[in-house]
């Protein structure tokens, strides 16, 4: 979107106050949603329903399944290493890496080559009513 004109701190205002208003109503519609689909799941599951056609004909599936959780070092045991090394991925989480840099257990410096910075821009609110 093309900003044009000029825009002052009452413009800025407006549309900081627009957003934090649409988070908030994205917020209660969620909450909202998931109570919805909670008593949905409640209903169709003592009516014993896995598929509910609506009046205008959308069809609603309840899904019923499992997801799958590794132990890794179970894993890693029971399979070669060659097939253990095929279905991991090894990967720094930020989170973990800022504790070790807080902890002076390595510096930014020392590891440089291996981080590559993505640039973005985030919108974070704070405070207000």
């Amino acid at each position: 979107m093309q900003l044009t004109g000029t825009i002052t701190d009452e413009v800025l205002v407006t549309a900081a106050e627009e957003v934090v208003a649409i988070r908030q109503r994205q917020d209660q519609i969620a909450d909202i949603a998931k109570q919805a689909e909670d008593n949905l799941k409640a209903l169709a599951a003592e009516r014993k329903a896995e598929s509910i056609t609506t009046t205008d004909g959308t069809v609603v599936t309840i899904v019923t399944a499992e997801r799958r959780n590794f132990d890794a070092k179970i894993m890693a045991d029971l399979v070669p290493a060659s097939t253990f090394a095929m279905m991991t991925v090894v990967k720094v989480s930020a989170t973990k890496y800022d504790a070790a840099v807080e902890l002076g257990l390595v510096t930014d410096k020392e590891v440089a080559a291996a981080i590559n910075p993505t640039p973005y821009v985030a919108i974070k609110i704070n405070g207000g009513n």
